[in-house]
């Protein structure tokens, strides 16, 4: 199992009154990005 830590997202939240989801969605993509590039690990002994 890989483990890719992020940090505390506060998912829809604003800053300021602005909304943040935009900025939100764009990183979640490029986490999906990272993720399947390094894909799962396999256990082996």
């Amino acid at each position: 199992m890989r483990i890719l830590p992020t940090a505390d997202w506060h998912l829809g939240g604003t800053l300021e009154g602005r909304s943040r989801l935009d900025e939100q969605a764009k990183v979640l993509d490029e986490i999906g990005e990272v993720a399947e590039a390094k894909g799962p690990t396999s256990a082996s002994r």
